[in-house]
């Protein structure tokens, strides 16, 4: 069988397999509906405004009361993802040898092998006609991605 040379690169720029429920994962775009509710950062958070407006006062037990109320309430919407496509999605999240992101241009979905994305950011980056470098570290998470350039 004869690959044509959109699917040659793909198998290349990848190096990890992706399975026909990727492929329907990617054909969707990024618009899922997972079924999961937040449920734990809802609580976080009405517990951190009860922190600010005193965690013993009346207002926060009524914030807490209501908070518990539209956590009974909520409903969850339909989900649009099937079980093997629900796995396939969890198989792609912990997968940290490729990253999925949206072409800048066509609205895709782009799945590239992460050190050939970092490769490239850092051939980018070390362009000094076009960037040019800081005298200080500014985001700390780009210098353990990226590490100096």
């Amino acid at each position: 069988m004869r690959l044509s040379t959109e699917e040659q690169m793909r198998r290349e720029y990848i190096r990890s397999p992706i399975g026909p429920e990727e492929t329907q994962l990617f054909q969707r775009g990024l618009n899922f509906a997972l079924t999961q509710f937040p449920t734990n950062e809802c609580i976080t958070a009405a517990e951190s405004a009860c922190r600010l407006i005193g965690a013993d006062s009346d207002r926060a037990e009524t914030l807490r009361a209501e908070c518990v109320q539209v956590l009974k309430q909520a409903t969850l919407p339909t989900s649009n993802v099937s079980k093997g496509e629900r796995a396939a999605l969890k198989r792609l999240k912990q997968d940290s040898s490729i990253m999925i992101l949206l072409a800048d241009k066509g609205r895709a979905v782009v799945v590239m092998n992460s050190q050939d994305y970092r490769d490239k950011a850092k051939a980018l980056l070390s362009d000094t006609t076009t960037y040019q470098p800081l005298g200080r570290k500014t985001h700390s998470a780009v210098y353990t991605c990226f590490g100096t350039v």
